[in-house]
């Protein structure tokens, strides 16, 4: 795991080493209560997947692109600006890829968790949370 700030070496040095980049995963998590985002980017050298993870906060908001180490990286840093806010700095063509211009970015930090929804005291509290809603707005 480390900073922002360490990740266009790190994809570089694993570049130059003839790494691919596969894919990136982009979540929410709560660390002593304070939300925080995370972004893992996921590399695969001569068979092995080797994880880059950073951690996004007060200190480092934002994470800088890899799309000019790494042209794939364009979708994967897209997707993240639209449907979790996350701030890319530099990227080079931060459109958006899916979502009408009208809803808000970072749209799935709105969304239940499934393991909250699968839950079954949790779904009980989750419904009666819908029902209270829909009756205020009656």
């Amino acid at each position: 795991m480390g900073t922002p700030r360490t990740l266009p070496e790190a994809a570089g040095l694993l570049r130059d080493a003839g790494a691919r980049l596969c894919m990136t995963t982009a979540y929410n998590r709560r660390q002593l209560s304070e939300p925080m985002q995370e972004v893992c980017y996921h590399f695969e050298l001569e068979g092995v997947i080797y994880n880059l993870t950073v951690t996004l906060n007060g200190e480092w908001p934002t994470v800088p692109s890899i799309t000019p180490l790494f042209a794939n990286a364009d979708w994967h840093e897209r997707e993240m600006m639209e449907l979790y806010g996350i701030s890319v700095t530099g990227h080079p063509n931060p459109r958006r890829l899916f979502l009408d211009e009208e809803l808000d970015a970072g749209i799935l930090n709105e969304a239940v968790p499934l393991s909250i929804m699968m839950n079954g005291a949790c779904t009980t509290d989750l419904w009666e949370r819908i029902l209270k809603e829909k009756g205020a707005r009656s």
